[in-house]
């Protein structure tokens, strides 16, 4: 019984460590860019889903994110907020649909 119990909190710990984890901050191949740095506004659809957000760079560079009202697991529009709230940095990656960037992923 003691072992099971275990076993669960092993996975939701590895559930969170994946949800939160961390990026390198570096552009990937392809289509696909990476950046780091705080977020500025969160629009959110609903309790769950994404409208957009605007990260800014420590250069100053500012992005505006759209998410289509999609769910990022681990990241809620509350959990968003709180990260831009207390200057937490993200790393995004996205991509360019005609004159939109397009957020892809969120990582901590």
């Amino acid at each position: 019984m003691m072992a099971k119990i275990e076993l669960m909190i092993l996975a939701g710990m590895f559930a969170v460590a994946l949800a939160c984890g961390g990026g390198d901050g570096t552009s990937t191949s392809g289509d696909e860019r990476t950046v780091r740095g705080h977020l500025t506004d969160v629009k959110a659809a609903s309790l769950l889903e994404v409208e957009s957000i605007t990260v800014e760079t420590e250069t100053g560079e500012s992005y505006l994110l759209e998410a289509g009202n999609r769910i990022f697991t681990g990241f809620t529009p509350s959990h968003l907020r709180e990260h831009m709230l207390q200057g937490n940095m993200v790393t995004v990656t996205f991509h360019e649909e005609g004159e939109s960037l397009v957020l892809n992923d969120v990582l901590d």
